[in-house]
Parts: structure tokens; C-alpha cells; sequence
């Protein structure tokens, strides 16, 4: 598969969007559905086996229902705020985007860490066992093994994943995001955290974006962004 890759640089809330268009959908936004029943639970979070190669949550972290937005996360952080600007982030040091020396005290260049450990990934800390924040192969299969479809779920905006090897399916809200000038996209799309940061680009990390197209983009780590665990 062919991945087209481009940055965007946001300039009020200094951030790197890369894009990589890995999957896009049919969309209806005014469909009414029901989502799959959970078929397990794992310290009493539900999930549904989508046929992949682990079990997605049913819904997001910090939601009790698959409509419920949850909590927002900076990458690498386990508890919510209301500031997620660079100078608020767990592990920023100094340096700006524009400069590109950007200096982190863990998840960096300088110590090599591309994936999240257990005691920094919300998932795990949150919910205990063996949940934690999918990886950004785990969340490719996601993309490549579903049909996507904009819905409603009791008045909530939001995308249907429906799993093309067993016709389960979840439900991922539109939460938006919250940065550093504030709240954006409610109800318009959807960003959901993988644990591995951008090689290429450290103070960005991968995300699974929904919208009128479903992609694996890279941002700015330090932004709020949904979790839907997996185990």
C-alpha cells in the first residue's frame, strides 16, 4: 500500500499533522445504528472481538458507554488536565517546532524510546491487566480489516468500524481534541492515541483520525486526544 506523507504545521497551537491516507469509507451522517454487544470483559472493562489480533475496547477510556467521550490524554500521560501546552507536558524540556530541537527527558532521540511503557500509557494505569493504548500497526489492522461508516449513536456523532472478517463493530465518538488555544472538532472528528511516537519526528506521536477520511497521522504529543485501549 502506497502512504502519502505531508506536514502541516498549525501555527497558533504550534503542532506537526502528518498524514498517511491508509483507509477511507462510506459515510452516511444522519445513519441511526446499534453497535455489537460486548463479547468479553477484562477487569470488568468491556470489549469486542473484531477478529484481530487483540480485543478493542468498547469504549474509550474514562467512558462507561460507547458513546460517552471519555477523558483526554497528552501522549505519555496518565491523568487528564485542561492545559495541554508544550510547557505543561510531562516530558518536555526546551525548544520549540519551528527550531526542530525540541529536547525531551524521556522518548527521545537521546534515550531512543519509541513505545510507550506500562507505567506511561493511560490505558494500563487506568484500567489495570493487560489493557493498554494500541500500538500503530495494531491500529493499521484496524483500518485495513474494517469497512468505516459516519453515524449517530443516541444523538452522538461518531464511526462505526465494522470488522470485515466477523462483523462485529465499534463505535469511536467524535471527542475533537483540546490543545493549547483549546477545544476543537467536538462532534466533527475523532483523534485516538497509539502508543508509538513518529521516528522521524519525536515530538510528534500516531494517532488514528476519523473523519470524512479514516487515517494514521502523526501530532503533536502533547495534545488531548481519546484512548481506546485494547488487549
Amino acid at each position: 500500500m502506497k502512504i502519502k506523507r505531508h506536514h502541516i504545521i498549525i501555527c497558533a497551537a504550534a503542532f506537526a499533522l502528518l498524514a498517511a491516507v491508509t483507509a477511507v469509507a462510506v459515510f452516511s451522517s444522519d445513519s441511526q445504528m446499534t453497535v455489537s454487544c460486548a463479547t468479553g470483559t477484562a477487569n470488568d472493562f468491556e470489549y469486542v472481538d473484531m477478529g484481530l489480533s487483540v480485543k478493542w475496547a468498547r469504549c474509550n477510556l474514562g467512558a462507561t458507554v460507547p458513546e460517552e467521550y471519555g477523558g483526554l490524554f497528552a501522549w505519555g500521560e496518565i491523568s487528564e488536565k485542561e492545559d495541554f501546552s508544550w510547557g505543561n507536558y510531562r516530558f518536555y524540556l526546551s525548544g520549540d517546532v519551528w527550531s526542530g530541537n525540541m529536547k525531551f527527558s524521556k522518548y527521545s532521540v537521546a534515550d531512543g524510546g519509541n513505545t510507550l511503557e506500562p507505567d506511561d500509557d493511560a490505558a494500563r494505569q487506568i484500567l489495570g491487566g493487560e489493557w493498554r493504548i494500541p500500538t500503530s500497526d495494531e491500529v493499521k489492522e484496524l483500518i485495513d480489516n474494517c469497512s468505516f461508516t459516519e453515524v449517530k449513536l443516541n444523538g452522538i456523532k461518531g464511526m462505526a468500524l465494522t470488522s470485515r472478517i466477523n462483523g462485529n463493530s465499534i463505535f469511536l465518538p467524535f471527542a475533537g481534541s483540546f490543545e493549547q488555544i483549546g477545544s476543537f472538532g467536538t462532534g466533527r472528528y475523532g483523534n485516538y492515541w497509539s502508543s508509538n511516537l513518529d521516528k522521524k519526528h519525536q515530538y510528534c506521536a500516531y494517532i488514528l483520525y476519523l473523519t470524512n477520511k479514516t487515517s494514521l497521522f502523526s501530532y503533536g504529543r502533547c495534545a488531548g486526544f481519546s484512548v481506546r485501549p485494547v488487549f
